[in-house]
């Protein structure tokens, strides 16, 4: 449990009023019901008293287990913890869209109402600002390249979707790409959040 230790500690250092979020994803089996159960009682028992602790298991339970037909292997023999766990499924057994889901709608329910709408109209924004700009540019004769990065990716794709290679890839940037007369590149420059790179 030194991860509830170390987790503990560190929120206890923060001057953060909001409350502590956990959001756990485990094997459903007879020590995967009891690690979650396990965790949440080390954080509360770490936690500063002034803080609030909500915790929340958001996979894998029994109603997602029938819900996404997920194959289930026996509990093993002479295994006396958790008796109500008749079958046991790993978390690795849901596929991972749905895992993901699963975590984003978490996420997003968390966000204050609208945040992720303004989020999106944001890089709407950006995104045409930078389109603007190259347009400008464009028209003194100077070439530039809008790039979206992915941000699980090594590589990025241009606006008009062609496969781009990236030094480093940036998550969530959008980066705007001035090339030279030979095409080298002269300058880098990324926009996310109104944050300059």
């Amino acid at each position: 449990m030194s991860f509830a230790h170390s987790a503990a500690e560190q929120r206890n250092a923060e001057d953060d009023a909001r409350p502590l979020q956990i959001l756990y994803i485990g094997d459903y089996d007879p020590a995967g019901v009891l690690i979650d159960v396990s965790l949440e009682r080390e954080l509360r028992r770490r936690l500063r008293g002034d803080i609030e602790l909500k915790f929340t298991r958001i996979g894998i339970n029994p109603d997602q287990i029938e819900t996404y037909d997920l194959p289930e292997k026996p509990r093993k023999a002479g295994d006396k913890r958790s008796l109500q766990v008749k079958r046991t499924v790993e978390a690795e057994a849901m596929p991972a869209h749905v895992l993901r889901t699963l975590l984003c709608g978490a996420i997003e329910g968390l966000l204050p109402a609208g945040a992720l709408e303004v989020a999106k109209v944001a890089e709407a924004s950006e995104r045409d600002y930078l389109r603007r700009l190259a347009t400008v540019l464009d028209e003194r004769g100077e070439r530039w390249r809008e790039t979206f990065i992915q941000p699980d990716k090594t590589g990025a794709t241009d606006i008009r979707g062609d496969a781009v290679r990236a030094d480093r890839p940036r998550p969530l940037a959008f980066v705007a790409q001035r090339t030279g007369a030979q095409g080298a590149l002269s300058g880098r420059y990324a926009v996310s959040q109104g944050v300059e790179y």
